[in-house]
């Protein structure tokens, strides 16, 4: 494997959104594919711990999963590593993120509602999100 793969399931809006999202990003710097399509090369890996989280495999074979794998992907998509060096150094924030991350999974169809709430039904650079508040604002100061 020459560049790392980021393993998630095909089934999940949230998930299907997010890579989406991270695929634009990081361009072909990352592999995404669906665990569905690739369970079977990584039997290390239950199909309820890819049911469960999402994996980031790197080209030396580690594995990172949850929060942890999130973090590491944003090396790729342009951030600088602040969130995994936090990971890697303050436990209590390690542990907070994963807290976070399995929210965020058992509260998926919600997240996803709101996250199409905030930035519409595709993603893309758009600041539409941004364009709504100020024109609302500025009305808002014009009333005044």
């Amino acid at each position: 494997m020459s560049k790392p793969c980021l393993i998630y399931d095909g089934n999940a809006n949230l998930y299907q959104r997010w890579v989406a999202k991270w695929q634009q990003k990081s361009g072909d710097a990352v592999d995404y594919c669906t665990y569905q399509d690739v369970a079977d090369q990584y039997p290390d890996i239950s199909s309820e711990e890819f049911q469960q989280t999402i994996h980031l495999i790197l080209p030396d074979g580690s594995i990172s999963s949850g929060a942890k794998a999130i973090f590491r992907l944003m090396l790729y998509t342009g951030g600088r590593g602040l969130f995994l060096r936090l990971y890697q150094l303050l436990p209590v924030f390690a542990w907070l993120s994963e807290w976070l991350y399995r929210r965020i999974h058992n509260h998926q169809q919600l997240v996803y509602r709101i996250t199409i709430l905030l930035w519409g039904i595709s993603y893309s650079h758009s600041y539409r999100l941004t364009r709504w508040l100020f024109l609302r604002l500025l009305g808002f100061i014009y009333c005044l």
